[in-house]
């Protein structure tokens, strides 16, 4: 409910005592008079009116009134005589005062500041809000004031023009102590494109920009970087380029040896390693007597070298065809699928259990309790209830003793054979097995330079990825109490040189499980003074005396034992006792 009060007092806005109050009557719309001391007994009607003689107060010691009305009010002369001049009453707008602490407040949901033509609105908005907008309430209104402090948690701006003095932002203001694992920073909304981000990242105390979650670390004036940190930057960007090159301004560090020495991939060129594994070309000074390196036509100065293999076998040439070596024949045999070569394969002997290898069918074979291998080159087989053989997953099992049915679906070169391993495919027809002899391969040294005091030998072999049985690598053989033995001893599991010279035994042995990888190894020997070296492990030394020796078996020890049950890659026989040095230049 609005009123007005006419109250005493010596200067317009400054409250003594005394009052008559003017009101709406609630239920007329009258307006009332109301004295200080309560009594209110004359009403007054429309906007003109005059006091009563009954309610009228007189001034005390010709002191005046003030009459606190709404601006551009018109007051008419008070009647009674005791105030007799219009200019004696002082008008004040509600805009110039308000005394406080003279009501309870309103119910009302809007409060208007007006001059008589606009001003602003002040306009409830919700429980605890408050909105400030314009005359009409068709927009927002400005907001001035000195300073301003944000309760709560949320500050929105929606202004597309933001101007701030201020010369430095701070943010994580609220922070002290430990700084919080995290990122700080400005993000730029890019509407369906995700964010991008500058950021502070405590992590590891860098300035990150970029997209939001890939920020990646600016270079900042001081801060060293590797040239990892720089990537597709061309030549032609860089600013104070040389335009003459001195060779000799980097030869001390760019030269073998040198502190940034060159690679030849780094200026593309095969290296001594690269040329020794691919072409045989021998990275030390020296030339090997024997150098047994299998490619596509067999085995390069492979002087003296004996092969003997009783039966004919399978091998997958260079075009992944499947092909037969004849007896005694040395064949070079190449992944299917990559076209690798792998080299010289040593095999034991072995049986295909299953006889109808080149016209496929269902068959029922009789099977002890041992570990079989069951492999196929297309389709699959369903070995009884033991599981199913395909070409990318040849099955080893371990039956009970017994029959076991193996049914075929849209198999080719299927075989059934015993052990953990799979070996080149032997054919078989009319439900007939077949055998394949073991490939043994030696050399008499007296057909090379070879020298009973000292040398060095180097192979490379591929081992089998699955292993039940000691794999011989070479041997150097005249009888049981005189002989170097080189062989995986998978129990261990180490790559172990034995040397027995006068029937005395000394053991070498590199730890490590190495089926299915390719081995490179290189052994010098001389009197009281061996030293074994295979990739990836440390150099092993030994001091037995070096047996008088008459016989090289290659992929294999003494009469085809032990059988490699992989790919030979490469063998060599230096004539002297290489040094440690030379040793890792063969291993690479």
């Amino acid at each position: 409910m609005g009123f007005i009060t006419l109250r005493k007092g010596t200067t317009p806005g400054t409250p003594d005592t005394g009052y008559v109050r003017f009101y709406p009557d609630p239920t007329t719309g009258e307006l009332r008079i109301k004295r200080e001391d309560g009594q209110e007994s004359v009403y007054l009607d429309g906007g003109s009116f005059s006091l009563d003689n009954s309610v009228l107060v007189a001034s005390n010691a010709g002191s005046p009134f003030a009459l606190t009305l709404p601006e551009g009010t018109v007051l008419g002369r008070l009647a009674g005589g005791n105030i007799s001049a219009l200019d004696q009453v002082a008008l004040q707008s509600v805009v110039g005062t308000h005394n406080q602490n003279t009501d309870t407040g309103t119910d009302q949901g809007r409060f208007h500041i007006t001059d008589g033509t606009d001003g602003p609105l002040l306009k409830r908005d919700g429980a605890d809000a408050l909105s400030v907008r314009g005359n009409a309430d068709a927009d927002w209104a400005d907001l001035i004031v000195r300073n301003l402090t944000v309760k709560g948690t949320t500050t929105t701006i929606d202004s597309e023009t933001v101007a701030i003095a201020d010369n430095i932002l701070t943010l994580n203001s609220d922070v002290t102590g430990t700084p919080p694992a995290t990122v700080a920073g400005i993000e730029v909304e890019r509407g369906d494109e995700t964010n991008a981000r500058l950021v502070f990242d405590e992590g590891d105390d860098t300035w990150k920009a970029g997209i939001a979650g890939a920020e990646t670390r600016l270079s900042l004036a001081g801060h060293g970087h590797v040239g990892g940190d720089i990537a597709d930057l061309p030549w032609t960007k860089l600013t104070g380029i040389p335009t003459e090159f001195s060779p000799a301004a980097h030869v001390a560090s760019h030269k073998t040896g040198g502190t940034d020495a060159l690679a030849a991939a780094d200026v593309g060129a095969y290296s001594a390693v690269d040329l020794w594994r691919k072409a045989g070309i021998s990275p030390v000074d020296l030339l090997p007597v024997f150098h047994a390196k299998p490619d596509s036509v067999g085995l390069l100065s492979a002087t003296g070298l004996t092969t003997v293999r009783a039966s004919t076998r399978t091998y997958i040439d260079a075009a992944g065809a499947i092909k037969t070596a004849g007896a005694d024949e040395i064949p070079v045999s190449f992944d299917p699928v990559t076209g690798k070569r792998l080299g010289w394969g040593v095999w034991a002997s072995g049986t295909n259990l299953y006889g109808y290898g080149e016209a496929p069918q269902d068959q029922t074979l009789t099977l002890t309790a041992t570990p079989y291998t069951v492999s196929c080159a297309a389709g699959s087989v369903v070995c009884g209830s033991y599981g199913t053989a395909t070409p990318a997953s040849p099955l080893t099992f371990t039956p009970s003793a017994g029959n076991c049915l193996f049914t075929l679906s849209a198999a080719s070169r299927v075989q059934v054979e015993a052990g953990v391993a799979v070996t080149p495919y032997i054919p078989t027809s009319g439900g007939v097995s077949a055998t394949r002899q073991a490939d043994v391969a030696s050399l008499n040294v007296a057909d090379i330079a070879y020298n009973q005091a000292e040398g060095t030998l180097y192979f490379a072999v591929s081992l089998p990825t699955a292993v039940a049985n000691n794999l011989g690598v070479f041997e150097l053989y005249t009888d049981a109490d005189n002989f170097i033995r080189a062989y995986y001893a998978y129990a261990i599991p180490s790559l172990r040189v034995l040397s027995k010279a006068a029937g005395v035994s000394t053991y070498i042995d590199v730890g490590g499980d190495y089926v299915g990888q390719t081995v490179r190894f290189a052994l010098s020997f001389t009197s009281g003074a061996y030293s074994l070296e295979v990739d990836g492990a440390e150099t092993v030394t030994a001091t037995p005396n070096v047996p008088v020796v008459t016989t090289l078996y290659l992929g294999c020890n003494v009469g085809g034992s032990n059988p490699l049950r992989g790919y030979l890659e490469h063998a060599a026989y230096y004539a002297r006792a290489l040094s440690s040095d030379d040793l890792k230049r063969l291993i690479g």
